[in-house]
């Protein structure tokens, strides 16, 4: 799904129309200078003997970064926060999955993979892409495991609110508690 998305913005900027991915931008803006300076720090270079290959593609990405891909990204992000503002002028709370499929297996978000930033940032969107708007309009969100999947997997259920509004987050997580209790429901392998 995602690499649909990404080839029809892709075909929409090759047509003249002008976009950005604001959550590219505002992840990578600046990390280059925090590498740097850790590497500075602990005595070590920045190079593909001291991070993954996914994270040294990160920094070259942030390195290629200017102020005004920042700007233009917290214009963005501006908009979409204004624009979910707006929503919950009407409603109290925004229901939707934690991720679009079931977790996927351990080592498949590995940074081990041969593949750049972007290419991590579009394979981590495609099943967390509910996740990104109350991060990128900083709206508060809380993630509940309200159901079990037929392998046994648990199923979270997000729920995003107003600027300021935590306690109806925590309210709602409580009796949602009390009506589908989660406290005893495990996957067949967990660490207690």
């Amino acid at each position: 799904m995602a690499a649909v998305v990404e080839s029809v913005a892709q075909a929409c900027l090759d047509a003249g129309h002008q976009g950005v991915n604001a959550m590219l931008v505002m992840w990578a803006f600046g990390i280059d200078t925090l590498f740097k300076d850790i590497a500075a720090e602990l005595g070590r270079s920045v190079d593909e003997t001291t991070l993954e290959p996914v994270t040294l593609s990160y920094y070259h990405y942030a390195k290629t970064l200017t102020l005004r891909d920042f700007i233009e990204a917290s214009a963005v992000i501006n908009t979409v926060s204004r624009n979910t503002g707006r929503f919950f002028t009407d409603y109290d709370v925004l229901i939707t999955p934690t991720l679009s499929r079931l977790p996927q297996d351990i080592g498949y978000y590995s940074q081990k993979r041969n593949m750049s930033f972007r290419e991590f940032f579009v394979l981590c969107d495609d099943s967390m892409a509910y996740l990104p708007l109350f991060n990128m309009s900083r709206l508060p969100a809380i993630s509940l495991p309200l159901g079990m999947s037929q392998s046994n997997l648990p199923i979270g259920v997000q729920f995003g609110a107003k600027l300021g509004a935590e306690s109806t987050l925590i309210r709602l997580a409580a009796q949602l508690e009390k009506i589908m209790p989660w406290h005893d429901r495990t996957p067949a392998v967990f660490v207690n």
